[in-house]
């Protein structure tokens, strides 16, 4: 065994001795890498990052959020208050919740095509040309 030429002392001794005795355990979940972006959320009620678009409250138009994105979620923040919280999408996709869009829109765009085909039953048959 070797002996430390500036400690005098041997390496693996102070390791037992000390060190070892100050080591935690590894945590029980794996380390999930982050990023961090900055994005203006735009007129469509979305903040694009990480190839994704993610919807944000319409009261948070045209602000600058900081967004944390991990490889399952995203996150919204102003003044370090959460606004946001979407699973991730994949390239190119959007997570969109309708109830961030103004009322009389979200509305709207919520309505599915069994809305519209029982609508247009109400409405009855169109008159001739």
């Amino acid at each position: 065994m070797r002996v430390h030429g500036t400690a005098h002392s041997r390496p693996l001794e102070v390791f037992l001795a000390v060190e070892k005795l100050a080591l935690k355990p590894l945590p029980g979940e794996p380390f999930e890498p982050t990023t961090w972006f900055r994005a203006k959320v735009g007129d469509d009620c979305h903040v694009y990052v990480a190839c994704g678009g993610y919807s944000i409250s319409y009261q948070y138009r045209g602000k600058v959020l900081d967004v944390w994105v991990t490889d399952t979620l995203v996150q919204g923040f102003l003044d370090h208050e959460m606004v946001k919280t979407h699973r991730r999408v994949g390239k190119g996709q959007r997570a969109t919740d309708w109830n961030d869009y103004p009322p009389e829109k979200g509305t709207f765009f919520s309505r599915t095509p069994d809305w519209c085909q029982a609508k247009a039953a109400q409405m009855g048959e169109a008159p001739p040309l």
